[in-house]
């Protein structure tokens, strides 16, 4: 099974869709932040969660322990959000969590224990929460006036860009496996 959670009115081929908005008419309405995915254990093979998990506050980590339940082994979260320096993410009053790649590695307990090892301190929440999601892709999408001005630069200019100014990128793409 596939399913797009808190994807509004967007459809896509073979997703069962889950939102809590009615008006979107999902085949399940579900508040993520609280209430149980109505999926049985490990029985969804993906996940597409696009714009969606900057949106979640509080029940931000109850939802990822009910797509780890769901998932299973092997499972791929597709995740879409705003990237945390840009006005895509300012310019909505109802983001109330930036997610970054980092704060997506404390979801994958092989990150925790090198953490533990090299730091002797883990704030993993892999191991907290007992999830487990590994990183295997993400990319950082330009601002349209970037994109073509990257064309020009070479890597160390772009990573200098990157790192000093706001308004580079507009996304972040993430893709994470679900390890059981």
């Amino acid at each position: 099974m596939k399913i797009n959670i808190g994807g509004g009115y967007k459809r896509y081929d073979g997703f069962v869709n889950v939102d809590a908005d009615p008006l979107t008419k999902p085949e399940h309405i579900v508040n993520l932040e609280c209430d149980w995915l109505p999926f049985d254990d490990s029985t969804v093979s993906e996940v597409k969660a696009y714009h969606i998990l900057e949106h979640i506050s509080d029940g931000f980590f109850h939802l990822i322990q009910e797509l780890y339940r769901v998932c299973e082994d092997g499972a791929l979260v597709d995740i879409q959000v705003p990237h945390h320096r840009s006005e895509m993410w300012y310019g909505d009053p109802t983001h109330v969590r930036f997610i970054t790649v980092e704060s997506l590695r404390m979801f994958s307990k092989k990150r925790n224990e090198w953490h533990v090892k090299q730091w002797n301190s883990s704030s993993g929440f892999g191991t907290t929460l007992d999830v487990d999601f590994e990183i295997v892709e993400y990319d950082f999408i330009p601002t349209g006036r970037w994109l073509e001005r990257f064309k020009t630069m070479s890597p160390d200019e772009i990573i200098e860009v990157s790192n000093n100014f706001c308004n580079v990128y507009d996304e972040i793409h993430v893709k994470l496996q679900c390890i059981k």
